[in-house]
C-alpha cells in the first residue's frame, strides 16, 4: 500500500508539472497571437503580408486552443483521479479536429500568397505544402480518443461488477 501511495503522489506531481508546462505553452501562443493581431492592426491587411498574418494567426490560435484543451484534460485527470471519461474523450476529439484544421490551413496558406510572390517582377510559383506533422498529431489524438473511450467502457464495466 505504501508503494501505491508513493506512486500516486509522483503521478500527481508529474501531472501538476505537465499541466503548468501546457498552460505556459498556451500562454505563449496567446501572446504570439496578440502580437500578430497588433501587427495586423498597425500594418493593416496589405497585399503582401495580410493573408500570411491572418493564416498564421489562425494556425497559432489552433495551437493555443490545443494546448489549453490538454491543460484542462490534465487538470481534470489530476483532480478526479480517473483518466477515462466522456469528457476526456471529447477533449481528445476536439484536439484532433484542431490539428486537422491546422493541416488544412497549411494548404490554403501558399494559395493566398501566390499572387503576391513577385520579387523581381515575375510571379514565382508557390506550391501548396501539406503539414503532415499536424495531420499526424490529429490522427494520434483521434486514436487516443478511441483508446480513452474503450478505457471508459471497460472502467464502467469494472465498476458495475464491483
Amino acid at each position: 500500500m505504501k508503494d501505491r501511495d508513493i506512486h500516486l503522489r509522483l503521478t500527481t506531481s508529474f501531472l501538476t508539472v505537465f499541466c503548468i508546462a501546457l498552460a505556459v505553452q498556451a500562454l505563449c501562443c496567446v501572446v504570439l497571437f496578440v502580437h500578430l493581431a497588433n501587427l495586423l492592426l498597425i500594418e493593416g491587411i496589405s497585399a503582401v503580408s495580410g493573408g500570411f498574418l491572418l493564416l498564421f494567426m489562425a494556425s497559432t490560435l489552433c495551437d493555443a486552443a490545443t494546448f489549453l484543451l490538454f491543460t484542462i484534460l490534465t487538470a481534470k485527470v489530476r483532480h478526479e483521479g480517473r483518466p477515462f471519461g466522456k469528457w476526456q474523450t471529447r477533449i481528445l476529439v476536439a484536439a484532433g479536429l484542431l490539428m486537422s484544421v491546422k493541416a488544412v490551413i497549411s494548404i490554403i496558406w501558399p494559395t493566398i500568397q501566390l499572387p503576391y510572390s513577385n520579387v523581381l517582377g515575375t510571379a514565382e510559383p508557390v506550391f501548396p505544402e501539406f503539414d503532415f506533422q499536424s495531420l499526424s498529431y490529429g490522427l494520434v489524438f483521434f486514436a487516443l480518443a478511441g483508446v480513452f473511450e474503450y478505457g471508459r467502457v471497460l472502467q464502467e464495466d469494472a465498476d458495475e461488477i464491483l
